[in-house]
């Protein structure tokens, strides 16, 4: 290591020597940006008022730079498009088997219609569930074929790790069966989330290195991705829908910007749509602020960030948005820019005094509610207070996984239409009582401990410490997004499983390269 160099461990993720004089140059330059950034907001601001004020005056004017303007953007958007087509051609040779059972669980959990409680309780198996069930058995079908014709023995997998807890998770909810409120869906719903786990479990095994391992990363990424897109294609085609402007709200419409983000088809919910765009944009920023100082496809990771903030913003869904200040937070600490986040933060306070811009961002995140509304959690606080009633009186078995927050305690209340408790804390916790949460806090606090514990050693580098600074990210967005709705403990959760397999790589791997990764990984 050079004498004024700096290495990369600690609370990084690689081993890469900086000059100090390098380092402060980059912070001197971050620096002069942010404070070109407040005077280009003033200067808007000021040209705001201006073009306002003297349109029909200056209009030629006006429209020749909006027409100048237009260009660069042009070829930064073909750039970015056609970095984004070869990624996208890279990742399509290096697709395996199971990345195909991975998009199968995708689009099982797709939803093209809403029904009420009555309606799943009187007619469980529709036509949408029968695509559901076909997706998840065919899944299941294919780990069975290859468990019985011994080409695969992912059993072992299954019951080790991080893995073996969520079994130990999906056993419980199983056992709920026994006393569930309807236990004809608590029992096919413990076997598809079992199917989740399995090939969670077939994956990690199959998975040899960290190429392959990142091809996992960016397939699940992508396949939300492509969600999202087809979220945004019923803007233009349906905007009365897919923008949607409850009555509710009166002609105000919903919050600052008046409208909400919906999917139409498939149908996708607000929330669901901001963590999606949350998770895009964090994937954005590690790969823009990776580790290792590696940038590739800087347009490409540039106008994803953007589109993931802007689908962030347009669904109006605020647990998302503190997710991912939370993960902006990781990704600047475990990426060894503490100072760069520092200035960001402090530059961003005053920005936000000075210009008047923080009673905006409150009428945003109010979201148009009132104060009742806003302390009660939009409502979650009351369902969640009969929750625990149940849940007192039942804690030691619950009452039935997955069965009990939709019938046990939504339908009496008289939310028919809501599927959740919109908490996977409370979820768990009412439908299989103290059993159920504590595999569940397992996960969480061993997932955690594995990412930090590996990003923090200093032997940490290359393609795995971006990774895992990514997994970090992505986790953080997951974590706040548990409290507020069912993220884990709902099929499929693809997006939670991907940080949760990738620390489990990296546990089996400790067990094999003790050298290489930290030792108190929980090797068994």
């Amino acid at each position: 290591m050079a004498e004024n160099g700096v290495a990369l461990g600690g609370f990084g993720g690689g081993t890469i020597a900086r000059p100090n004089q390098e380092r402060w140059g980059k912070v001197l330059t971050i620096a002069g940006f942010i404070v070109l950034g407040l005077l280009a907001m003033l200067v808007s601001d000021f040209v705001s008022q201006m073009v306002a004020k003297h349109y029909h005056r200056y209009r030629e004017w006006i429209l020749m730079g909006l027409f100048l303007s237009g260009v660069p953007l042009t070829i930064f958007m073909a750039v970015a498009v056609w970095e984004g087509i070869l990624c996208g051609i890279r990742l399509f040779k290096e697709l395996k088997w199971w990345h195909l059972l991975w998009f199968m669980l995708f689009a099982s959990a797709l939803i093209f219609r809403k029904r009420s409680s009555s309606e799943a309780y009187s007619n469980p198996v529709d036509s949408a569930a029968s695509f559901r069930i076909l997706m998840v058995g065919g899944v299941g079908a294919i780990l069975l074929v290859q468990l019985i014709m011994r080409r695969l023995n992912w059993l072992n997998s299954l019951i080790t790790g991080i893995p073996g807890v969520l079994t130990w998770f999906t056993l419980v909810c199983m056992l709920s069966t026994v006393w569930s409120v309807y236990w004809e869906w608590t029992l096919y719903k413990a076997c598809e989330y079992s199917v989740d786990v399995a090939t969670l479990a077939v994956i990690v095994l199959v998975i040899k290195n960290s190429e392959q391992m990142k091809t996992w990363f960016e397939w699940t990424w992508l396949l939300y991705g492509v969600l999202l897109c087809c979220v945004w294609f019923w803007v233009p085609v349906d905007p009365g829908d897919a923008l949607s402007n409850h009555f509710e709200y009166g002609e105000q419409g919903i919050g600052l910007i008046g409208v909400q983000l919906q999917g139409l088809f498939p149908d996708v919910a607000s929330n669901d749509i901001g963590q999606y765009g949350a998770v895009i944009s964090s994937v954005a920023l590690c790969r823009l602020l990776p580790a290792t100082r590696q940038r590739k496809h800087l347009a490409w990771y540039l106008a994803l960030f953007g589109f993931g903030c802007a689908t962030m913003l347009f669904a109006q869904c605020r647990s998302a948005i503190m997710g991912f200040a939370l993960a902006v937070f990781c990704i600047f600490l475990f990426s060894r820019r503490v100072l760069q986040g520092a200035i960001i933060v402090i530059t961003g306070a005053i920005t936000f005094v000075v210009s008047g811009m923080g009673t905006v961002a409150w009428e945003y995140l109010k979201r148009g509610q009132s104060t009742s509304q806003l302390t009660s959690l939009s409502s979650r606080l009351s369902w969640w207070s009969v929750a625990w009633e149940k849940f007192c009186d039942n804690a030691l078995t619950g009452l039935g996984a997955w069965a009990a927050g939709r019938f046990g305690v939504l339908a009496r209340l008289g939310h028919k239409m809501t599927a959740s408790m919109h908490s996977d804390w409370v979820e768990i916790i009412v439908g299989t009582g103290i059993w159920g949460i504590i595999p569940v806090v397992v996960v969480m606090v061993w997932t955690w401990w594995v990412l930090v514990r590996y990003i923090r050693n200093k032997n940490a580098d290359g393609i795995d410490a971006d990774l895992c600074l990514e997994a970090i990210g992505v986790l953080s967005v997951l974590t706040i997004r548990m409290f507020f709705m069912t993220e884990l403990s709902w099929h499929a959760p693809l997006s939670f499983f991907v940080p949760i397999g990738y620390a489990e790589y990296l546990r089996r791997r400790s067990r094999y390269q003790p050298g290489q990764l930290p030792k108190l990984l929980f090797r068994r």
